[in-house]
């Protein structure tokens, strides 16, 4: 059977992950009529990575969207009724927590030296493109255009599985 789907592999991959890992441990026990704002909005903020750092907001975020999916599912099967999706209501925030180190040119070109190919030619394609490691890992000489100078992302790399 053929589904439909308006997400890719890897972030049907990242949900589940998210569903697995965070909500239902936390969540799958309790009715979902029990389930409100502020205690989501307080379990959100203190979700850590298996390191002990703080979750990224984005990650956070992510989670709290698919919680909120998941409510509408299930006001639309009548589990809940309409308009008491708590998780509507639950505030966070996307901003970084972190700003993202950026290299300056002199440093690219000092890291572009250290390196051999095939790393070289990644690494310089990566910072003149801006393509995720994902997308570069899966590039293929098909991709490339030389004549009209243009790339063509059609798949990526997660999980070391190529996906369309």
């Amino acid at each position: 059977m053929l589904r439909h789907t308006r997400h890719s592999h890897s972030t049907r991959i990242v949900y589940r992950v998210f569903f697995k890992r965070w909500i239902r441990p936390r969540w799958g026990s309790i009715n979902i009529r029990d389930v409100r704002t502020i205690a989501v909005e307080s379990w959100l903020r203190q979700l850590q990575r298996k390191d002990g750092e703080d979750l990224a907001n984005s990650s956070k975020a992510k989670i709290r969207n698919l919680m909120s999916v998941l409510f509408n599912h299930a006001i639309r099967y009548e589990w809940l009724e309409q308009g008491k999706n708590p998780i509507k209501l639950v505030r966070q925030s996307t901003l970084r927590q972190r700003t993202p180190t950026v290299l300056e040119p002199h440093e690219i070109e000092n890291l572009l030296s250290q390196l051999k190919s095939p790393f070289r030619l990644m690494v310089l394609v990566a910072v003149t493109t801006g393509l995720r490691r994902s997308e570069l890992f899966a590039l293929k000489w098909s991709n490339l255009d030389f004549s009209n100078l243009t790339i063509d992302i059609q798949r990526s790399i997660f999980q070391a599985k190529s996906k369309l």
